[in-house]
């Protein structure tokens, strides 16, 4: 059987595992095959090794199992993962933070009862000196800081008109396809609906193609896009457009009855 308790709740019904825990030194991680990890512990004062134990074929598809043996006096954390969900490098990558987690769980200057787990840091030391050298340093941006998203969307749609731009589950738009229907939508947002540059166009639409074809067209039209969540409730949906005071809001079959009653033009 599988349960999950908070940690509070294991402190306290185990506090002599936890005090026994922190007379074992986090040690080493041993690359096993079939994408297994293990993870030895030895004890301070004896500094025994632990062994690889056999292969054996897990029923779950991540499975961690800790192991104390009383007679050697080693504690030992195996991860087990299936070949079907997780490769070795993974498993080697979850092994290496869970390691580095129990070292600072259960280290002299944690204190188990009084500071929440959220302070412990899942980053890897030769990750924190890439996020240092990340800040450090300075990026070049090739293209022009002026050019617009949607300005750079058109010079993909000439360069490549008929490689695919857009897929949603089995339907799927070519650059040149979607460049046509997003122009459609702006020409009709300028002609139609007289939006003039700088607008407020807001767009309740769930994940769709339709969602891609509106942010384009809006930014195509000079329009500002504000999204708003068709999820959301009406009232919710009421603060926001009150705040915004948006000119137009775009929308489709499945999520027009959502903006019905927020008294702006919607199309």
């Amino acid at each position: 059987m599988n349960q999950c308790q908070s940690l509070p709740y294991i402190i306290e019904k185990d506090q002599f595992w936890f005090e026994t825990f922190r007379n074992y030194e986090i040690d080493r991680i041993l690359p096993l095959p079939y994408n297994r990890q293990q993870i030895s512990i030895k004890n301070r004062a004896n500094h025994i090794w632990s062994t690889t134990t056999s292969i054996k074929q897990s029923i779950f598809d991540f499975c961690l199992t800790a192991i104390h043996d009383e007679t050697k006096n080693i504690l030992r954390c195996q991860i087990d993962g299936s070949s079907d969900l997780f490769n070795e490098t993974t498993l080697q990558q979850i092994s290496h933070r869970f390691h580095s987690l129990c070292q600072q769980l259960f280290s002299s200057s944690f204190n188990l009862h009084t500071q929440p787990i959220y302070e412990l840091s899942i980053i890897l030391p030769h990750e924190q000196h890439l996020l240092q050298q990340y800040h450090t340093k300075h990026i070049n941006i090739s293209h022009d800081d002026s050019t617009t998203i949607h300005q750079l969307f058109v010079q993909q749609a000439i360069k490549h008109p008929h490689k695919i731009a857009l897929t949603l589950d089995h339907l799927s738009l070519t650059y040149s396809q979607l460049l046509h229907k997003v122009q459609q939508l702006s020409f009709s947002l300028i002609n139609q609906y007289n939006i003039q540059l700088g607008d407020i166009i807001c767009q309740c639409i769930d994940r769709s193609m339709e969602m891609i074809i509106g942010i384009l067209g809006i930014m195509m039209s000079g329009g500002i896009y504000v999204p708003l969540n068709p999820f959301d409730s009406s009232h919710r949906l009421q603060s926001l457009v009150h705040q915004i005071k948006p000119k137009l809001i775009l929308t489709h079959h499945r999520t027009y009855l959502s903006v019905q009653e927020l008294h702006v033009p919607f199309v």
